[in-house]
């Protein structure tokens, strides 16, 4: 139909009005078919706009009301169990799925049955469960074999030795890469083929000998010749880690560049796209810019390398917001949005048209075309961020970190510590200003194994959210592993300001035990940023102000947290000078509070929610229930805000389905206030008791009023807290974290 139509178009708008009225006039008919595929697709709308909570509310009822109807719930499951993933709810996506496949079987519906297993080999490999993966794959190629799918065959046969290169099975590895090789072979898809030869060599190991080349060469022709971004960044990586082991350091250099090149072109070509919900394997993405950081190193250009992490950093925060289809575009006219995606589409389209022309005068034209076409979106992009001023922050595409605007903002006795975490090693950078405001930076290589740092900050958060007094030796232990290369760069600082990566998000660096035996709060104040450049982008920033001064939510109806109503009744007492406002239990609702926190100076959030480490941007946050209301704020929501507030303060949260960590879920709902214009947030990296929590809380914004900086409050507030017995443990006094500016 007409939303068909308009979806295709990406115009969901009207695709969305024309699937309402489908359904409208299928309900009066009664026919009750035909509404099962009306509420589909009316939810595949919501779905590619990247409201999951509406499009499940729509296939729900698909499911469950019009059981009778097998070709419904077939493509209801299927999408249920695209959303649980795109959610990282792979628990839900394997129950779907595995209902798709029974319900095919009853059908006798091969495809279907292909998308099942082909689902479920990623969700098994996502969820660690590598035996179920491996079933799958078998089921997969045998239904692959009787449809007589040869494409599907080697494509489950390359993610199957993926899986067995990934977990130590070598040999197997290039057994399933032979077998897919000789398929390939036979049909003609050379994006396909080129996939392959890159596979081969990396699983091999042979870059460096001639057969390794040649394979490596081919698979670079070909994604030249399709003008395939992805499959270019990933060969250009292949060959810098490849001069890196041959010691050839200005090829390893000039290859990390190419393929950065071509990670940062997919950024131009989908920047602004937020409905297509594009996701990237960011966590392979990111591999040529450390590659690049690490020859950068080698060369001793240390500046140089952190320029490059911070590059990294940003590519990692964009891709978060896109997995969230982060609503970033409503400050945009209509007329912009419009112009923007022409723009976008002209490029892509000529990306596309460059990739089926042969080599010679005809594509030399149309590259030199794309390349204008190319100058054009840039420029108005720009256009549009100095228009719209937060709308490089919103989009996480902020321009690149300048040394020099850094150290004008960061005080002489504070460092900034950035990490990276590499396969075996981490960096630690540390920017420091010297008496005559110069930087320094310098860095050190601590050998320590990506997996070792998530296995031993796992533990050590065990050991917190426990309570157990073992975590003090262990506390110890990361201390020096990870700042006793650093000891003489931070003796004379007494701030610090984090910038941690992967599983170091989930580290409460404040509880670590200095050499002396005291916790590094209670030597420092500690605060975190998400990266360097975004301390630059916002200093400096003119801002809007309010007079008002708090907005607390507590205790919103259906959250039964007692503790957090006193907290938010009480705050409003401690601020003066502007007006204060609580909202508790029924009068706590999102509208409420959507209406009423763009004119408060202070947000304080005290209810349940959930830190979704899958896919940062739908963690939420829970207000009063409503009929006929939506009653979860999510991070993807927040980011689209234009908020004023110079702090925002999320007490409460619980992370997602039990899990101790949620270092990634943090990140997100921070991130997603960060860019919406407030300065600076407090974010709780565990579920904590109620009645220290408002302790804490309370001590906290008493100090925000004597001022001195919000991380100096926070470490006041962890020190009246940690004298009191009852409170003692760092599980109490050490879940919250400052994030943004620290002053």
């Amino acid at each position: 139909g007409l939303g068909v139509v308009h979806r295709s178009r990406g115009n969901l708008e009207s695709a969305i009005r024309y699937d309402e009225r489908s359904l409208s006039i299928f309900r009066e008919l009664g026919d009750q078919h035909e509404v099962g595929r009306a509420l589909n697709n009316l939810a595949l709308n919501y779905q590619q706009a990247g409201d999951f909570r509406r499009a499940g509310i729509l296939l729900e009822e698909a499911l469950h009301g019009y059981t009778e109807w097998l070709d419904v719930q077939g493509a209801v499951l299927e999408n249920l169990g695209e959303i649980a993933v795109r959610q990282g709810n792979f628990a839900a996506a394997r129950s779907y799925l595995l209902q798709l496949v029974e319900i095919s079987d009853r059908r006798t519906d091969l495809p279907g049955i292909t998308t099942a297993w082909s689902g479920l080999a990623d969700v098994y490999r996502s969820m660690g469960e590598y035996s179920s993966a491996e079933d799958a794959y078998v089921k997969l190629l045998a239904a692959a074999a009787v449809l007589r799918n040869r494409n599907t065959e080697a494509m489950a046969l390359l993610q199957r030795a993926a899986l067995r290169e990934s977990t130590g099975r070598k040999e197997m590895a290039l057994s399933d890469l032979a077998r897919g090789m000789a398929i390939v072979d036979g049909i003609d898809e050379p994006q396909t083929r080129a996939h392959y030869l890159l596979a081969i060599t990396r699983v091999r190991g042979d870059c460096s000998s001639n057969e390794g080349s040649a394979r490596l060469s081919e698979a670079l022709e070909i994604g030249r010749r399709y003008q395939d971004h992805e499959l270019l960044w990933q060969i250009q990586d292949r060959f810098g880690w490849c001069a890196v082991g041959s010691k050839d350091t200005a090829r390893a250099e000039q290859a990390f560049r190419a393929a950065v090149e071509q990670v940062e072109l997919l950024r131009v070509l989908s920047a602004g796209d937020e409905q297509t919900g594009l996701a990237f394997p960011v966590a392979d993405m990111v591999q040529p810019y450390l590659g690049l950081m690490d020859v950068q190193l080698r060369q001793g250009q240390t500046e140089q390398a952190l320029l490059t992490a911070e590059r990294a950093k940003a590519r990692l925060l964009l891709d978060m917001m896109r997995r969230g289809n982060a609503a970033a575009q409503s400050v945009l006219t209509r007329e912009e949005r419009e112009e923007e995606q022409h723009l976008s589409e002209s490029v892509t389209r000529l990306d596309r048209r460059i990739a089926s022309l042969p080599i010679g005068e005809s594509r030399r034209a149309a590259e030199m075309e794309w390349d204008s076409a190319q100058l054009r979106l840039v420029a108005y992009r720009e256009d549009l961020y100095n228009k719209h001023p937060g709308l490089s922050v919103q989009r996480g595409d902020i321009p690149a970190l300048r040394l020099e605007s850094l150290t004008r903002m960061l005080p002489s006795r504070s460092a900034a510590v950035e990490f990276v975490v590499g396969a075996d090693e981490l960096y630690v950078f540390v920017l420091t200003v010297t008496s005559d405001r110069r930087s320094q930076v310098e860095v050190k290589r601590i050998p320590w194994k990506r997996q070792d740092v998530a296995r031993e900050v796992r533990e050590f958060r065990r050991l917190l959210a426990t309570r157990s007094l073992g975590y003090s030796d262990v506390a110890a232990r990361l201390y020096r592993r990870i700042f006793d290369p650093v000891a003489s760069q931070l003796s004379s600082k007494d701030e610090l300001i984090l910038v941690p990566d992967g599983a170091l998000w989930e580290l409460p660096f404040q509880a670590l035990r200095m050499p002396d035996g005291a916790h590094l709060i209670e030597r420092r104040a500690v605060s975190y940023a998400p990266s360097l450049t975004y301390l630059q982008e916002r200093q400096g920033k003119p801002r809007q102000t309010t007079s008002n001064q708090l907005l607390a939510v507590g205790n919103p109806t259906g959250a039964n947290i007692p503790h957090a109503e006193r907290e938010a009744r009480e705050l409003p007492q401690v601020y003066s000078g502007g007006a204060s406002k609580a909202l508790t239990g029924a009068q706590a609702t999102k509208a409420a509070w959507l209406e009423a926190a763009p004119n408060y100076r202070v947000l304080h959030v005290a209810t349940h929610g959930v830190l979704n480490s899958s896919n940062p941007m739908y963690s939420w946050l829970s207000f009063a229930q409503t009929r006929g209301a939506d009653d979860v704020l999510e991070a993807r929501e927040v980011l689209g805000l234009d908020l004023r507030a110079d702090i925002a303060i999320l007490s409460a949260c619980e992370s997602a389905r039990g899990e101790v960590s949620a270092g990634e879920g943090m990140r997100g709902m921070s991130w997603a206030f960060l860019a919406a214009g407030v300065s600076t947030t407090v974010v709780s990296q565990w579920a904590v008791d109620s009645a220290s929590t408002t302790q804490l809380m309370l001590e906290f914004h008493r100090n925000l009023q004597r001022s001195g900086g919000k991380a100096s409050a926070m470490r006041s507030a962890a020190l009246s807290l940690m004298k009191m017995p009852q409170f003692r443990h760092p599980f109490y006094w050490a879940a919250f974290v400052t994030i943004g500016d620290p002053q």
